[in-house]
């Protein structure tokens, strides 16, 4: 396969990218990327968490295992995952302004927000996620509300079986993480370099092609 694209993203930014079928995503970095899918030909129909979690009989997916729309249809084959089962998220949203001026004002204290991350709350980012996401995608005219959950890329995720209580693992990887996704079909690709609360990092993006 030969490179045809290669993106490096600054922490807190987006990008959206146009696959053609059988085309690999490989995505590079040490820190959580939100992705989200849409068919090229028909934005409305967008990537599902629960789908794809019923669909595969499992709450994590890695390699193998596939990527579905809300109508079923598989959207993506993860072909190569460096971290392996558990390491993915497909339970929580996305961050975003509203949330970060939470976290700047009345949880900064409930959440111990300086003495868990060491984050003041000056530090404490403007926009998210959710925001990037937006903007990448407003080109497709893709309004906010349709942009589905994402996939949460190298977000770690403890769920308690027993009393199902989810806890997002809060830290950043030591080495960087590699995973690579083949389309099943023409795929819109939307995608953020998470933030992590003002302290986030860079990551790589490419996508290849047999010719």
């Amino acid at each position: 396969m030969n490179q045809i694209t290669q993106k490096h993203m600054p922490y807190n930014t987006g990008c959206a990218l146009e696959l053609l079928k059988g085309d690999v995503l490989r995505i590079e970095g040490r820190t959580t990327v939100d992705a989200v899918f849409f068919d090229l030909h028909n934005v409305r129909e967008r990537f599902d968490q629960a789908r794809t979690k019923i669909n595969n009989s499992s709450i994590f997916v890695s390699t193998g295992n596939m990527l579905y729309s809300k109508s079923n249809l598989p959207m993506l084959t993860i072909v190569a995952d460096s971290l392996g089962i558990g390491y993915h998220d497909l339970q929580f949203g996305m961050c975003s302004a509203a949330g970060y001026a939470l976290f700047k004002g009345p949880l900064y204290e409930s959440y111990r927000i300086k003495e868990r991350f060491g984050v003041t709350r000056e530090q404490i980012p403007d926009h998210g996620c959710w925001e990037n996401l937006t903007g990448a995608l407003r080109p497709w005219a893709i309004a906010p509300e349709d942009i589905p959950s994402p996939f949460n890329i190298f977000q770690e995720t403890k769920i308690d079986g027993t009393t199902g209580r989810m806890e997002l693992v809060y830290k950043q990887l030591a080495e960087p993480a590699r995973i690579e996704l083949r389309a099943e079909m023409d795929c819109l690709v939307g995608l953020s370099a998470c933030p992590w609360l003002g302290r986030g990092l860079p990551i790589d993006v490419s996508v290849s092609r047999d010719n």
